[in-house]
């Protein structure tokens, strides 16, 4: 019997395309998750509210992953999610030294985010900084949750407000 390293085995399965990641923007996407947010077809990285949301809402299944590019992005209104999913930005180090590689401006009175889910789901929120400015005086307005027990806040993103 011929032994053939794991090494070379896993190497024939990622040639084979079973480790491709997906890529989805502001009406399509291609691929599978974890989902790269782009700002069009081979586009550049994109945290836009229009990218993010139609991956989130439109492209992903629930359980999938999508990933925010590193940089500041502002969203006039908030994100929406209603089913279960994994956001994740590119923030590590918090909550001691945030180096805020993904930051999601809001503004006004708007939640950044609002978590809208009914029966048995997760939503899993990890690598992402939410700075409110200064026009938010409540860290409980940044993420609005409707069934807190279905929330983990992963890593402990930076919250500004």
């Amino acid at each position: 019997m011929k032994k053939i390293p794991i090494l070379t085995i896993l190497m024939m399965l990622f040639e084979g395309g079973m480790a491709q990641a997906g890529t989805c923007w502001n009406r399509g996407f291609e691929g599978a998750s974890p989902w790269h947010v782009l700002n069009g077809p081979g586009g550049a990285p994109s945290g836009e509210l229009i990218d993010v949301d139609y991956c989130v809402n439109t492209v992903a299944n629930p359980g999938d992953t999508v990933i925010i590019p590193s940089g500041s992005w502002r969203w006039a209104s908030g994100l929406i999610i209603s089913d279960s999913i994994n956001l994740q930005g590119q923030t590590t180090g918090c909550p001691d030294a945030c180096d805020d590689g993904t930051v999601i401006l809001g503004g006004d009175s708007n939640h950044i985010i609002t978590i809208s889910v009914e029966g048995d789901k997760v939503i899993n929120i990890s690598g992402l900084t939410l700075d409110g400015e200064s026009t938010i005086t409540n860290k409980d307005m940044l993420c609005e949750r409707s069934e807190p027990q279905h929330i983990r806040l992963l890593d402990e993103p930076g919250l500004k407000g």
